[in-house]
């Protein structure tokens, strides 16, 4: 699977957990259905990817844009994300696949849409806890700085 290039209806089991927002990432877009992270040392929120140090916060509820110079041209922060806390669905890294017997288990970003088994030999951040698999998809409840 792969990073989102558009925004994404993602699936939601259940209602959201929480609902936040954080400034962006002076350069950055996120698309509506990436997950969010924020990164130690770093101002403002940017895509899930595979890294050691994202604390995943949740699931964007619409595209926000801040290439445009905004971001970087303002305050630091100053366009925000708003994102969702809760159960999610995500797709599931082939090369390292999920099972339901992992079910509960942390289960690692590989990147805004995509998860893995393992922590890709100390390479991946924490996305959640696997809640079940169902077609091939990942059901994952993601939340604010959950971490392990």
């Amino acid at each position: 699977m792969a990073a989102l290039t558009k925004d994404i209806a993602r699936r939601r089991l259940g209602p959201a957990l929480r609902r936040g927002a954080a400034g962006l990432a002076a350069n950055t877009i996120v698309f509506k259905g990436s997950a969010i992270s924020s990164v130690s040392g770093t101002n403002g929120v940017i895509p899930t990817a595979t890294a050691t140090t994202h604390i995943v916060r949740g699931v964007v509820t619409d595209l926000v844009d801040g290439t445009n110079g905004a971001a970087s041209g303002q305050a630091a922060q100053a366009v925000r994300v708003e994102y969702e806390s809760g159960v999610f669905e995500f797709d599931i890294l082939g090369a390292d696949p999920v099972t339901s017997a992992q079910e509960g288990l942390d289960v690692y970003a590989v990147d805004d849409n995509t998860i893995a088994a393992t922590n890709g030999g100390s390479t991946r951040s924490v996305m959640g806890k696997l809640v079940r698999v169902e077609a091939g998809k990942a059901h994952v409840l993601v939340g604010d700085g959950l971490k392990s």
